[in-house]
């Protein structure tokens, strides 16, 4: 059940614990920051588990592991009672599962605020998540993103599931086409890493106080010593404009979806990636350019709060699953996973398990 250090990468590797290996490819990164919890639902150690998201950290394992992996809006699951909120907002809890139905019922039992919540999105479901699973589901309009806002090619497997995946909700009676916003993504998007860093700054002063001492270089990722020191010196006015970017993200794409009933677009740029491409002890550049190749899709959906879901329809000819992903309107948890549960019967994946035989003692 490992996690990379505090979380704040897009693979489960670290020098202290090492690397957490893809069971349908063990040369392959699970994903992360949910990595750990990813193998073991895929291995069919536990049927589901704990993940938490900021900015793809749920929906990138499911996709690499071939799991159903949802990201409920801010809000909806609380941090609490210690913390209500995670990394500015970025960060939210749920699980990682192989069955939707699974997901919807842990859904039940933890959404809900804490004493003192004040973001409580509405929920589109009258009876609970389980229930509204299993109800029939009106024709939607579905926009499709076949880009991204960075320009960054989209591999021909990403793009394959994106197009299995329209091709069975147009089965299903919903009407598909390609439209994306206009966005101003320097604004958006370029508060994120004040928003974590300021996390990561905030859980490493915590556990200071707990040690009586200053945490040393020589204990983190190079690359995590790095944000923390950048953490060090942002100010009060850099924060408060990436939480301004966060609400212009949600603004527009409140409005794109006042138009269209969900988005759909690739989870991943590229499948699952080769491990170490990922590593926190590389040079940055190196590694920034494939974070980007995991979290280019993602992220925005943190930053704007939407909930949104990795979907396990598509395999390459390697056996590498390859998600898709939806995302929903502030609240519509309970459209995510009826669509989830049409998708589950059209193109099932729960038979679909990796070779656990062949893997290494």
């Amino acid at each position: 059940t490992a996690s990379p250090e505090f979380g704040m990468t897009t693979t489960t590797e670290s020098r202290l614990y090492g690397v957490t290996p893809n069971p349908w490819s063990t040369g392959h990164t699970t994903g992360g920051s949910s990595g750990g919890t990813a193998a073991v639902v895929a291995a069919g150690i536990l049927p589901v588990g704990h993940a938490s998201d900021g900015g793809g950290s749920i929906r990138i394992p499911a996709a690499h592991c071939g799991l159903f992996g949802l990201k409920p809006s801010r809000g909806r699951v609380p941090a609490g009672p210690g913390a209500l909120d995670g990394a500015t907002g970025l960060s939210v809890n749920h699980v990682i599962s192989r069955s939707v139905r699974d997901t919807a019922l842990l859904l039940d039992l933890s959404a809900g605020p804490e004493f003192g919540s004040r973001v409580r999105p509405p929920s589109d479901v009258s009876r609970g998540y389980l229930e509204a699973m299993h109800q029939p589901e009106r024709k939607l309009r579905i926009a499709v993103w076949r880009k991204n806002y960075f320009g960054i090619p989209v591999h021909a497997e990403c793009l394959e599931a994106v197009d299995k995946a329209a091709k069975a909700c147009e089965a299903m009676g919903h009407f598909v086409e390609e439209a994306m916003p206009e966005l101003p993504v320097n604004e958006i998007f370029g508060g994120m890493g004040a928003g974590m860093s300021a996390g990561l700054l905030s859980a490493i002063e915590y556990r200071e106080k707990q040690l009586g001492r200053a945490v040393r270089e020589d204990e983190m990722e190079p690359l995590n010593w790095a944000a923390l020191q950048a953490a060090k010196k942002a100010s009060a006015l850099d924060l408060y404009r990436s939480r301004a970017g966060f609400d212009k993200a949600g603004q527009l794409i409140d409005a794109f979806l006042s138009r269209y009933d969900l988005i759909l677009t690739p989870t991943t740029v590229v499948p699952a990636q080769k491990l170490g491409a990922l590593r926190l002890d590389q040079p940055y550049e190196s590694y920034a350019a494939e974070a980007m190749n995991s979290s280019a899709f993602t992220s925005l959906f943190n930053i704007s709060g939407h909930p949104a879901m990795s979907v396990p329809l598509h395999w390459t000819a390697d056996h590498l699953p390859v998600g898709s992903h939806f995302v929903a309107p502030f609240g519509g948890e309970g459209r995510l996973l009826r669509l989830a549960a049409q998708l589950e019967q059209a193109l099932p994946w729960a038979h679909r398990v990796p070779d656990l035989s062949a893997l290494k003692a």
